[in-house]
């Protein structure tokens, strides 16, 4: 590897001289870091949130969550049990599945992992036949780390 170095420049060429990164391309970079441990999500609980966990994200942020299950008693939850996971978005809790009178009915519980301004914040839903939120019927103990990285422009 080699890095040269001009007065408008910088670029890093590989062992064969073919150029790998030069300084007019975009780098990303971590900003910030957030962890938390022991949030429990259940019928009584159904959101935590954090606050003021990180700066206030701007262009160019992107924040990635990871989640460990340390305990849960849904079909899903349970399944993934001390396996850290990337969690940007829904993770799935719990489906239950039920027969009346010839009709399945098909309901589902998951929560989101998301940041609003510097807060953290973390919400349990429960997805009705119709479609509506209910509450939730199983309950989810997880650990959380929150990386923020930015693009340079």
């Amino acid at each position: 590897m080699t890095l040269q170095v001009s007065a408008s420049q910088i670029s890093i060429n590989n062992a064969t001289g073919q150029e790998k990164f030069n300084s007019g391309q975009s780098l990303v970079f971590r900003k910030a870091f957030a962890s938390g441990s022991g949030v429990t999500l259940n019928a009584s609980t159904q959101r935590v949130i954090y606050v003021n966990q990180i700066s206030q994200l701007v262009a160019g942020d992107f924040p990635v969550f990871y989640i460990t299950i340390t305990s849960g008693t849904g079909n899903g939850a349970s399944s993934m049990l001390n396996i850290k996971q990337p969690a940007s978005g829904s993770v799935f809790l719990h489906q239950s599945i039920s027969t009346s009178n010839s009709t399945s009915t098909v309901e589902f519980e998951y929560f989101s992992c998301r940041t609003i301004g510097a807060d953290v914040d973390f919400k349990a839903t429960r997805h009705n036949e119709n479609g509506r939120p209910v509450n939730i019927q199983t309950s989810v103990t997880f650990n959380w780390e929150l990386y923020v990285y930015s693009v340079t422009s």
